[in-house]
């Protein structure tokens, strides 16, 4: 969980990197510029990890487990992306078609 900004020729570099998560760079005029992308773009990345480990925990395999407060959608803090890349690791794997695994 980490982000750094480096000047590099004429622009500035910055790149985030979480654990599980693809590293993400981008150039930049200011250095203002990129250390705010960089502090943006870290928070999402924490944000996606922590909703991770949070489907992870509330899998539809334990249904006890999962506790919805009367108050609120559960699907109000999920993102669509996140569903899928949480069907794609656990469930895809263990589809059958035409005699082969996915």
């Amino acid at each position: 969980m980490s982000y750094e900004v480096k000047k590099r020729g004429d622009s500035w570099r910055a790149s985030v990197r979480v654990y599980g998560i693809p590293a993400k760079t981008a150039a930049f005029d200011t250095h203002r510029e990129a250390h705010d992308w960089a502090v943006i773009k870290n928070g999402e990345f924490l944000a996606e990890k922590k909703l991770a480990e949070k489907l992870l925990v509330n899998s539809p395999a334990n249904p006890a487990s999962i506790t919805i407060p009367s108050n609120r959608n559960p699907l109000d803090d999920v993102l669509v992306t996140s569903i899928l890349k949480e069907y794609w690791r656990t469930v895809l794997p263990n589809k059958v078609i035409h005699g082969q695994t996915c």
